[in-house]
């Protein structure tokens, strides 16, 4: 090398190692751009522009979302491809802020049931879908109805709320409770008579049978019939839970009678049977009249059948008591026995009841 080129690199190295002087190359770092974006919402933003929890997050992070951008912020004509949202000024970049993952939305919660109906005494549970740990429980009348652990008691006649508390959400059931009870639990019909069995504190249909629908029979509103003497079991049913009756059955009492083919004298040797009329000829289908002569020489009671009794003169003359009885009524009547029929037949004696 020439001693002039070796002279002038001396002195531009002594420069250098003077002056300290150091030759830095531009190097540019380029930072993710920072967006905001809400958990739920559709946009990503360049601020905090409108209601809502709004966090940091990277434009990428945003995208992968499958969010786009907010037009109000980076106008109508952005297509999200500019880095510039959220850039620092003078052309450093700033570093975003650390973006945590989005916690997902609690999933609403749900119950089983949003009504249901009760007998007193009864339970029934309540479950609820989407619950996060422990589930609160709660009645707005506990004299109606109590909730354990989604377990609703009825209590009592009347009407509450049962509400139930997860995630910070609440769900409630209204819950109806009814006491139904049936108006008599025991029951005397005379026969041919009806009467009506009712449930008291119940809104819902009631199916009516009877055990023996001879002695005691039931239609579908209630009404009992008394079909023949004995006694039956009504049973009405609601809710799944039944409620009896005794019912019992018995002979009319009968207040008025009479012979209808009455006559006052019998020959000889002869047979003649009564006929008896009462106010309830139905008592004949379940009993015989009684009867029996005060002289059975002169007059005999030969058969009893229904209401017809049988008389039997033996041939000889004179005169007889009959008596005639018909459940706890008995008729007497004197008839006489004659060899001839020059008596007028005594229509007009008196029945001694």
């Amino acid at each position: 090398m020439k001693p002039v080129k070796k002279s002038l690199l001396c002195i531009v190295l002594s420069w250098f190692m003077v002056f300290g002087a150091v030759v830095t190359l531009p190097v540019t770092v380029q930072a993710e751009t920072t967006v905001y974006v809400t958990r739920t919402g559709s946009k990503y933003h360049t601020h905090k522009c409108g209601n809502g929890t709004y966090y940091a997050s990277s434009l990428s992070s945003a995208k992968a979302r499958g969010l786009t951008p907010c037009q109000k912020c980076f106008g109508s004509g952005y297509t999200g491809t500019s880095p510039s949202a959220g850039a620092g000024s003078g052309g450093a970049s700033v570093s975003p802020a650390p973006v945590r993952p989005a916690r997902p939305a609690p999933k609403p919660i749900s119950l089983n049931a949003k009504s249901m109906e009760l007998v007193k005494g009864k339970a029934k549970r309540l479950k609820v879908k989407n619950a996060s740990g422990a589930v609160r429980w709660t009645s707005s009348d506990k004299t109606v109805a109590t909730v354990s652990d989604g377990v609703v008691k009825a209590k009592g006649a009347g009407r509450a709320t049962i509400t139930a508390v997860s995630n910070g959400q609440e769900r409630s059931c209204k819950v109806k409770v009814e006491a139904p009870h049936i108006s008599r639990k025991e029951l005397k019909l005379v026969l041919g008579s009806q009467k009506r069995l009712k449930i008291f504190g119940c809104s819902h249909g009631i199916s009516w049978r009877s055990n023996k629908s001879g002695v005691a029979s039931v239609n579908k509103n209630g009404y009992v019939s008394a079909g023949k003497p004995g006694t039956a079991t009504i049973t009405g049913k609601v809710h799944g839970k039944k409620y009896a009756c005794k019912v019992t059955v018995t002979l009319p009492k009968i207040t008025e009678a009479e012979i209808v083919n009455l006559t006052g004298e019998l020959d000889l040797d002869s047979e003649y049977t009564l006929e008896v009329d009462t106010d309830n000829n139905r008592i004949f289908d379940y009993i015989d009249v009684k009867a029996k002569s005060s002289d059975s020489s002169i007059i005999k009671v030969t058969e009893t059948y229904d209401r017809y009794v049988v008389l039997e003169t033996n041939g000889n003359t004179g005169s007889a008591v009959i008596s005639v009885t018909i459940g706890d009524l008995t008729l007497e009547h004197t008839f006489f026995v004659t060899s001839d029929f020059d008596f007028e037949t005594d229509e007009e004696q008196e029945w001694n009841l």
